[in-house]
């Protein structure tokens, strides 16, 4: 029934049956809609999750409402508040469906429990932890190397599988750009090209 889960986190590291079959019984599968507001800034998550299929993202708002994203997730990626669930606090972020999104919660706290008992899913957790770290690297170093152009094709390049399937503004948001100004980027590409 997990098997992509199970695939994905091999590729991650490797993890036999006999441990996947110990962390397995924590997974829980559904189908959510495009929207669906899955965190709430503010409440302590327990969950995170494995995107199955679809794209979500993470954002916070303003005061006045104006949300900015900070991350984009899609099919085969984990996804979740990961700095809440380690500190046990609300989360600071919101996640997101932007499409119908089939999604695998996974019970932070049993997976940490387990990582007491079984090298290999305490090696996992570790790894998990390693990526989420260079992801956060990756995206400081571009938004302050690159300019909004050259930040567009990178994107592209990483996510260019999904890059339709959602509005141009999330797009935009992730990119810490306008709308316009992703416009007239995709527009001078299109000359270009």
């Amino acid at each position: 029934m997990f098997e992509k889960v199970h695939q994905a986190i091999n590729k991650i590291s490797p993890l036999s049956n006999e441990a996947f079959g110990l962390i397995s019984p924590f997974f829980k599968q559904a189908i959510y809609p495009k929207n669906t507001l899955l965190c709430k800034a503010g409440e302590v998550p327990t969950d995170f999750y494995f995107i199955n299929s679809g794209v979500m993202r993470g954002y916070t708002e303003t005061p006045k409402g104006v949300s900015y994203n900070t991350s984009i997730f899609h099919s085969h990626q984990f996804s979740g508040p990961k700095s809440a669930l380690i500190l046990k606090k609300p989360s600071r972020i919101n996640y997101e469906t932007l499409t119908e999104c089939d999604l695998i919660s996974i019970d932070y706290d049993k997976m940490m429990e387990l990582c007491q008992t079984n090298h290999e899913i305490l090696k996992l957790s570790h790894r998990l932890l390693e990526l989420y770290f260079v992801s956060l690297e990756r995206r400081a170093i571009t938004l302050g190397s690159l300019n909004a152009k050259e930040r567009y094709l990178a994107m592209k390049k990483r996510f260019k599988q999904f890059e339709n399937d959602i509005p141009q503004y999330h797009i935009a948001s992730l990119l810490g750009i306008t709308p316009i100004q992703l416009s007239r980027i995709r527009r001078e590409l299109a000359q270009e090209a």
